[in-house]
Parts: C-alpha cells; structure tokens; sequence
C-alpha cells in the first residue's frame, strides 16, 4: 500500500496560492488592458508549481509490489470523474448557446488527451489534466530509476534536456512544452525533496538572488530578442521553474515563522477544493457562461469568483458521490 504520511499544511499553503494564481493569470487576460495582460505570463508559474508538488507529493510515496493496478485505478479515477462531469456540463452549455463541437473535440476530451490539439471555450484549461495524466503513468517507471547509479541517471536527464531544447530551438510547440512540464514533474519527483529538506536563512536568500536574476534574464530577453521560440520555449520555461522552486520556498520558510498563528482548518479545506477551481474557473471567464462585461468589473468579477467557488463545492460533492 501507499505510505501515509502527515499532512503538510505548507505545502496545501503553496497549492492554494499556485491555484489563485493560475486564476489571476486567466483573469487579468480578460480585462482587455494589455498592460494588466503582461503579468499573466508570471501569474501562470502556478502551473509549475502544481506540477513540481505533485511530483514532490507521489515523490515521498512508495508504489509497492502488486499494488500497482490499484495506484493506477486511484489516480486515474482522480482524473476522469472530474474531466467528464466538467465537459459533460460545458458541451451541454455550449450546445444550448448554439455553439458546435467537433467530433473530434467529444473524442479527444473522452480519452483525455485534449492537450494535443484541442481548445474547448471553458475547457480549455483541462490540458493539464492530459500531462498530469502523463506523469502518472510514468511514476512507477521514476521509482524504479531511483535504484539507477548516478551515470546512467546523469546520461538520461542530459538527453531528456537535449531534446526539450532542440524542439524549443526549432519550434516543435508541443514536444517542447510538454516533454517540459514532464520534466518538471520529474524535478518536484527527484530534487525537490533535497531542496525543501535543507531550507534556511542562507538558503532562501540564495534562491532569492537566483530568482532575480532569472526574472531579469526574463525581461531583458523580451526586450532584446521578443516573442521567438528561444524565449518562448527555453527563456521562458526555465526561468518559470527557477520562479516556482523560489516561490515554494518562499512560502514554506514564511509558513516555518507564522505557523502558530494560522487557521489549519481553513487552509485545509481550501487546499481540498484547489483542483476543482483550477478546473471550473474558465466556464466563468469564457463562454458558455461568460459573466465580463455584464455589470461593472466589481461586481462581474465578484461573480466570477462566487460561481467558481460555488462551482467546486458542487463539483467535490459530485465527485465524491460518483467515486463512492
């Protein structure tokens, strides 16, 4: 069986603010003000992080023999129940707002592979569930690679990069980017661990320093050399990791010195809903139930933040009905 461990309620602190930042990032894409628009691209790091803390969380966890049909049946469930209750509302919605999908569309989101080529209005956020899914089905292959000496370990990781790097160069979008956010998981998997285990004074203002830097390499490159596929597959990603590890730091060094006066239940209950958000936030900021624009950005935004948090709770209760 899977080992048990704590909750770590630092880390549920680094998914809630992963998620509110995923949130932000679509968010300030709608308000039309291209200025406001910019910090989407450093508001998405929430999508790094998820995926480094997911690989750090099934990191610390130890598949056992003959338990491996059971892992996967566990984390796949974790996919697919939430992934065809969200699409089944958002094409029926589409459906009376006289919008058409694709057979192709029905296809590719029933076998959750609709990161490859398909973008649903309101849906198309559930990319991340066809990499996490991805990512899942290669762990136990990680686990096994954790008995492999250092040598081999340091040749697969250095052709790993290599052909991240190459399709990033010649502008293979989905190899680059998706062999990337495989590869981050793989760094929350193996190195994570290491980094938060020795987290100090010294540490976090190392990593302070090296984000800085990466942030300025960032924004200097957009300047210089613009939207090319050097910045947009390799500036970018790599200096969004460096970003993530930071901000994973960050809040785990800031949570070591307030803890004591942190609401744990709060924080627990928001950490359990942060998947839902992710998933069903777009369905407010997009169409099929488009709510910018109708009222003034106060109130319309308020909504958008009432329908979304409204729209988890139903999709959690949902969810634990199905899997019941």
């Amino acid at each position: 069986m899977e080992q048990k461990r704590e909750f770590d309620y630092s880390i549920a602190l680094v998914r809630i603010v992963s998620c509110i930042m995923i949130f932000l990032c679509h968010y300030v894409q709608i308000l039309g003000n291209p200025i406001i628009a910019q910090t989407a691209q450093f508001f998405n790091v929430g999508v790094f992080v998820f995926f480094m803390i997911s690989g750090y969380l099934l990191g610390q966890k130890q598949i056992n023999k003959g338990e491996l049909a059971s892992w996967y049946k566990k984390r796949m469930t974790r996919i697919f129940v939430p992934l065809y209750i969200v699409v089944v509302v958002v094409f029926v919605a589409l459906y009376f707002e006289g919008i058409q999908v694709s057979p192709k569309a029905y296809v590719m989101y029933a076998l959750n592979l609709q990161a490859f080529g398909v973008s649903i209005s309101g849906a198309g956020q559930l990319w991340f569930l066809t990499i996490i899914m991805i990512c899942y089905l290669i762990t136990p292959f990680l686990q096994k690679t954790k008995d492999w000496n250092r040598r081999i370990k340091e040749v697969v990781t250095t052709i790993f990069i290599l052909i991240q790097l190459v399709a990033g160069l010649i502008g293979i979008r989905f190899i680059a980017l998706y062999v990337f956010y495989v590869g981050t998981y793989a760094l929350g998997y193996y190195i994570l661990p290491n980094i938060i285990r020795n987290i100090s004074r010294k540490s976090a203002l190392r990593w302070s320093v090296t984000m800085l830097i990466a942030v300025g390499i960032r924004l200097v490159s957009k300047v210089v050399i613009g939207d090319s596929c050097i910045y947009d597959y390799i500036i970018v990603l790599y200096t969004q990791v460096v970003l993530g590890i930071w901000i994973i730091i960050a809040i785990k060094y800031v949570y070591q010195m307030f803890k004591e006066y942190l609401n744990y239940r709060l924080i627990k209950t928001m950490d359990g809903y942060t998947m839902e958000v992710y998933m069903v936030h777009m369905m407010f900021m997009q169409l099929p139930f488009y709510m910018f624009g109708k009222i003034n950005l106060v109130i319309d935004s308020c909504m958008i933040v009432i329908c979304t948090i409204l729209a988890a709770v139903i999709l959690k209760k949902i969810e634990k009905i199905v899997i019941r």
